[in-house]
């Protein structure tokens, strides 16, 4: 699709510019971001909370010969703590669930994952700023903005690419208002925003940046 050429181009463009780059993708998916990251000399930070996709993203790294660049987390990313049950049929068309139906099961859920509370641990000592956060996770987008305030604040987040799909704001609870609020915050701390891709009026893929220029 065009959102994931969008993706890998700005990928390569960052590895081209940094050394070993510290990249945290929220949404792994099926992991080709992951492991074309892993592949480009970056340290990878995987948020997924399906089962089945945490599998397929380790399976891919290995197979890509990047599994030991990738550390994989089992976690919802949200603004709150608790745990949240998972869609059930991502990753494993073998199940009989619907994709937008939600389990209710203990076995469909996982805990939730605050960045800001996250990032710092991981990263202070180690890595010092983030190269690059991917999110791609539909109308949760902009809870993933408010998780990341704080370390947006103390500028440790160098470039954020998303998928900017209002549309599905209010499916996650997240007013239009909100999420236009949400935005503005990122703008006043100096990010500036370039569209890779807009294949329909309310799907849009974005790069917040605090670089000037995005080749």
């Amino acid at each position: 699709s065009g959102a994931r050429r969008g993706f890998a181009n700005v990928l390569h463009w960052i590895a081209s510019r940094m050394d070993w780059p510290v990249v945290v993708d929220v949404g792994g998916g099926r992991g080709w971001f992951a492991s074309l990251a892993g592949m480009l000399g970056a340290h990878v930070y995987v948020i997924e909370p399906q089962p089945a996709c945490i599998q397929i993203i380790r399976n891919l790294a290995i197979a890509n010969g990047v599994r030991d660049r990738l550390v994989l987390c089992h976690n919802v990313a949200s603004d709150r703590f608790g745990s949240v049950s998972v869609y059930g049929r991502a990753c494993d068309p073998t199940l009989s669930i619907p994709e937008t139906r939600y389990l209710g099961s203990d076995e469909g859920s996982v805990p939730s994952l605050i960045l800001d509370d996250m990032l710092p641990l991981s990263f202070s000592n180690l890595f010092g700023s983030i190269a690059l956060i991917k999110i791609d996770i539909g109308g949760s987008s902009i809870q993933i903005l408010h998780s990341l305030e704080k370390t947006m604040q103390e500028g440790r987040v160098q470039h954020i690419v998303m998928k900017l799909t209002p549309a599905q704001w209010k499916k996650a609870g997240v007013s239009f208002k909100k999420g236009v609020k949400a935005l503005q915050i990122i703008f006043d701390l100096d990010f500036k925003s370039y569209v890779l891709s807009c294949s329909h009026h309310e799907l849009c893929s974005d790069v917040l940046s605090k670089e000037e220029q995005i080749n």
